[in-house]
């Protein structure tokens, strides 16, 4: 009787010990689950804006209207008018439009996941910029995206600190948070962005969200 009386008491012990142990640690226990549901709240490819998104349609805009520019100059100079002038601005359109398509060549593809980021502004050119974070390539330095309408009003873009996080297959991204408001008419997209050799480059393109 006392062998049992005494394995009892053992028992009370061990579940008193454990439920001041639970009680000691009730706060690191919720905090554990905080950073597993803030986990969850991290960049995807399905809630991402990649900046090298952004450049190459700012570049191929940039092309499309070079081709326009050149196509003119062309035309001009089969005409006869103006042909020492229209010879030199020929050149320098060239030359851009080379300079162009070195730039788009340049951009690094990211990968999260599985798939690449969404593009931004499939044609005709519209976006709704429904992401929650920016992204590019790790190791970068700066990423800042600015939405206005078109009088000029901030309406979002890029907010908070610049983080950084591995990926699955290799390598790294660095992010910022991403809130856009909504509004109607014409907008303009501002991007600066300073990579990890400290190369800032600095665009703005126009887009319609509706």
């Amino acid at each position: 009787m006392k062998t049992r009386l005494g394995m009892v008491y053992v028992v009370l012990a061990m579940l008193i010990s454990c439920t001041d142990e639970l009680k000691e640690n009730d706060g690191a226990l919720f905090a554990v689950s905080s950073e597993i549901e803030l986990q969850k709240e991290k960049p995807t490819a399905e809630n991402s804006l990649y900046e090298g998104d952004l450049y190459r349609f700012y570049l191929n805009g940039e092309i499309e209207t070079t081709d326009l520019e050149i196509a003119a100059l062309q035309k001009l100079l089969d005409s006869g008018k103006d042909e020492a002038d229209t010879k030199e601005k020929l050149q320098k359109a060239f030359a851009y439009r080379a300079g162009l398509k070195v730039e788009l060549g340049k951009i690094q593809d990211v990968f999260i996941g599985v798939k690449p980021p969404r593009p931004p502004c499939p044609k005709p050119r519209r976006c709704d910029f429904d992401f929650d974070f920016g992204i590019a390539p790790g190791g970068a330095e700066n990423l800042d995206i600015v939405i206005r309408d078109s009088k000029g009003t901030a309406y979002g873009g890029t907010t908070g600190g610049l983080g950084e996080i591995l990926q699955p297959k290799g390598g790294s991204i660095v992010f910022k948070s991403f809130n856009l408001k909504k509004f109607k008419g014409n907008g303009t997209v501002a991007v600066k962005y300073t990579d990890s050799a400290g190369k800032t480059r600095e665009y703005e393109f126009n887009y319609n969200p509706e």
